[in-house]
């Protein structure tokens, strides 16, 4: 019934929206491929979700998910309603995705590198949801959708806020049966509920098979789950931890989002695990700067990394001399690094940008224009013409971004006002690894000897 509900709406014009495809139903709702229209011209194509109903409680449910906002959740742009045969209808316009996790794994098996970097960004979605007190409940790999080369979490019809408890309990099971934890039947929510979910996810990814034997009988499969039946095949020694962590039958027990992640990446610098990253010292305080990358605010992260940088060698604005970069301490200098690497799964930091200009024929401490030029076409801060690109408008600012692309650190001068925004774009920090204030190339090579 309400497939062809959907199908019906399909060329309908809802707002500034044309519903040009149906795409599938998910929770609760059908979700189309559409075109915003300006002038009968199309500006850009979403996704919008439509909900058959306006009660308030899915109005709020609607602005909520259009509130959450991290690089590896799907983003949300705007809220609607309309009226179809005599019918009160919500809608959810999103970004639009090329494809699902689901769609990869039906094409074929997944490299080990494929399902680090997919279940990192998993993690890192879930790890984001969870510090705001929410639960997915229905993680699967048809909710879990590609923008170019990022896996993004969707489909939050189910989510459920804790309301700063460590569980609470429901009478709406919800999910789907297939990937829910045993207490999904008692009605007991917590952010175990997705942990578990995706530890039955990296079975599927990693064995292209479910633990469970059910001969497509549901109650079997049911009983299966609610009595915790597992039968786990022979796993990738890499992957057996993280599964193992994840399916828990005591909720309290399984891992946390976090936990997968420090795994996947068990050190991000030489002498300092995951686990044990000081976020404040005497010479810094790096909570915000967590904060940021927590988030996947990564311009905001890049700023803040500046700023950081510079109140330690005690500046406000410009650029780093040869002897500040000598003389960074080691330790503040591992503790940014380390942010950078743990919540970008290794893909960004400057010991990063550092092995990729040894990787360019670089020497650490040695200036060379012809490998810093290597060095920033590989990186993406030259386009393909050999023009630098500058940021904050020619850089794109996501985890899409060529590998050591960031940090690259903007720098402003300071004008305090009201809202405190920094006003003058002045001076960007992927010139301390080509410090201009200093001998050039040398200061910032320097600067990575520190690492």
């Amino acid at each position: 019934m309400l497939d062809q509900m959907m199908k019906m709406l399909e060329g309908q014009q809802i707002g500034s929206y044309r519903l040009n495809k149906f795409l599938g139903a998910g929770s609760f709702g059908g979700v189309f491929h559409a075109s915003e229209m300006v002038r009968n011209t199309s500006v850009q194509e979403v996704a919008i979700k439509v909900i058959p109903e306006s009660s308030d409680d899915k109005l709020i449910e609607l602005q909520n998910a259009r509130k959450l906002e991290h690089s590896n959740l799907i983003k949300a742009y705007s809220v609607g309603e309309f009226r179809f045969l005599n019918t009160e209808m919500l809608y959810l316009v999103m970004e639009l995705a090329q494809g699902s996790l689901e769609n990869h794994i039906a094409k074929g098996s997944l490299s080990s590198g494929e399902i680090k970097n997919i279940t990192a960004q998993v993690a890192q979605g879930l790890s984001y949801l969870h510090s705001q007190n929410k639960v997915h409940r229905d993680l699967k790999p048809g909710n879990i959708l590609k923008i170019n080369q990022q896996y993004k979490l969707a489909d939050f019809g189910l989510i459920r806020t804790l309301n700063n408890k460590s569980h609470t309990q429901t009478v709406n099971n919800g999910g789907t049966i297939i990937y829910m934890p045993p207490e999904a039947f008692k009605g007991d929510i917590s952010a175990g509920w997705d942990m578990w979910s995706l530890g039955i996810m990296l079975i599927e990814m990693t064995a292209n098979q479910f633990p469970y034997k059910f001969d497509n009988d549901i109650n079997q499969l049911m009983a299966r789950v609610m009595n915790c039946d597992l039968q786990i095949p022979t796993l990738p020694r890499e992957f057996k931890p993280i599964i193992e962590g994840c399916l828990q039958k005591d909720r309290r027990q399984r891992w946390t989002a976090q936990q997968v992640l420090n795994a996947l990446q068990p050190q991000v610098t030489g002498k300092m695990p995951v686990s044990q990253i000081p976020l404040k010292t005497a010479k810094a305080d790096f909570t915000q700067l967590d904060r940021y990358l927590k988030n996947g605010q990564w311009r905001e992260a890049d700023l803040e990394t500046g700023m950081v940088i510079l109140k330690i060698v005690n500046k406000t604005h410009g650029s780093l001399t040869k002897e500040n970069c000598e003389n960074f301490p080691r330790e503040e200098l591992q503790i940014i690094d380390s942010l950078w690497l743990k919540y970008s799964s290794g893909k960004f930091g400057f010991s990063v940008q550092k092995k990729i200009w040894i990787e360019c024929g670089g020497e650490v401490g040695v200036r060379d224009f012809h490998i810093w030029r290597k060095f920033a076409d590989k990186i993406g801060w030259r386009n393909s013409m050999g023009d630098w690109l500058f940021p904050p408008t020619e850089f794109t600012y996501n985890i899409n971004a060529p590998r050591g692309n960031l940090p690259c650190w903007e720098i402003f001068d300071l004008e305090e006002s009201e809202d405190m925004k920094y006003q003058q774009y002045t001076y960007t920090l992927r010139n301390v690894l080509a410090s201009m204030e200093d001998d050039g190339l040398l200061g910032g090579s320097l600067f990575l000897s520190r690492l």
